[in-house]
This record gives C-alpha cells, sequence and structure tokens, in this order.
C-alpha cells in the first residue's frame, strides 16, 4: 500500500523538480537584470556597491525584507521616485507575477503526472503478475485464498515431499470450485 502512494508521488515530485529548476533560471535571469539596472541607476547606493550586495538586496526584497527608505538616505528627489518605482516593478514582478506561475506550472505538472503515476503503477503491478507464474506442483500452496486455503494445510506434507501434478490440480479444484459456484448463483441471480 505504501508504494502504491510513495512511488507516483516520487515520479511526480521529481518531474516537479525539473519545472522548479527552470523556473529558477527564468527567476535567475529576472534577477539579473534587474541587478543590472539597479547597478547602473544607483550605483551610489550601498546595497548596489557590489555584485553580492545588490544581489542580495534584491533576492531579500523578494522575500519581503525590503524598506522604500532605502533610496530615500543620500539621494535626490529623483532618486527617490526611481527607486520607488524600480523596487515596485521588482516585487510586482517576481512576487506576484513569478510566483503565480511557479503554482499554476507546479499544479499543472501534479496534473499531469497523476494520471501518469497511475498508469506506471498499473504496468508495475503487471510486470508483477508476469514474473509470478505458475507451477505445476506447489500452485495450490501459493494461488489459494482466505478462508479457503485452510483446506490445504492437511496436504502440504503430500504436496511437498511427493510433486505431484495431479494432488496439485486436485486442491486447486476444492479451493475454487466453491468460489465458482458462488459467482455462477450470483451472476444468475442478479
Amino acid at each position: 500500500q505504501a508504494s502504491r502512494v510513495i512511488g507516483p508521488l516520487i515520479g511526480i515530485v521529481l518531474n516537479m523538480l525539473k519545472e522548479v529548476l527552470r523556473f529558477s533560471a527564468i527567476y535567475g535571469l529576472i534577477l539579473m537584470i534587474f541587478l543590472s539596472a539597479g547597478m547602473t541607476m544607483f550605483y551610489d547606493y550601498t546595497e548596489f556597491s557590489g555584485d553580492w550586495k545588490g544581489l542580495l538586496f534584491l533576492f531579500s526584497s523578494s522575500l519581503g525584507n525590503f524598506d522604500f527608505a532605502t533610496f530615500t538616505q543620500a539621494g535626490t528627489r529623483l532618486d527617490k521616485k526611481y527607486g520607488w518605482v524600480y523596487l515596485m516593478m521588482f516585487l510586482v514582478l517576481t512576487n506576484v507575477v513569478l510566483i503565480n506561475f511557479l503554482i499554476a506550472i507546479l499544479s499543472n505538472k501534479y496534473t499531469e503526472m497523476e494520471g501518469k503515476s497511475k498508469i506506471m503503477y498499473r504496468q508495475n503491478i503487471l510486470a508483477i503478475k508476469q514474473v509470478q507464474a505458475e507451477d505445476k506442483y506447489y500452485s495450490s500452496l501459493v494461488s489459494s485464498f482466505v478462508p479457503l486455503n485452510g483446506l490445504i494445510i492437511p496436504f502440504i506434507p503430500f504436496i511437498v515431499f511427493c510433486k505431484s501434478k495431479k494432488l496439485n490440480d486436485v486442491l486447486l479444484y476444492a479451493c475454487y470450485s466453491p468460489m465458482v459456484v458462488l459467482g455462477t448463483t450470483a451472476f444468475l441471480a442478479g
């Protein structure tokens, strides 16, 4: 039961990871574009005095750690206006557009993979069932079902030591005959 849930889930997570990597590339590209623009427009501010400082400022801003007063410290009135517009454009693009884009990608991929995961699970079951072949001597031990497999318990020593195909067939017929009778009766009654 656990592999029925966990197996497809791992497949879904791996496929989502590919989408997250694509999203990270787009996010990184947008981050670099805004970093270049910020270093060009606001080079005299400490937040943009180096590549890593600017990158850290933008990344922390996209996570919600920002202050509009950053651009009013040492700049002119024009810097304040452009700084506010610059930061708002960056925040809207990263937080609203890109995060919603990521959620849409992941939910779409989950829906797509949910159907495929059921198919993959059923293919695995069919592959396992093909491996389980009927044994001409011991299938009555393995193939019988509860509670009718209790009929076989007294015959286990004979099955194991005699290796008789005929005994195996008789026990299989004994176990499955009640099911055939019940199934036929239910079919005819219904």
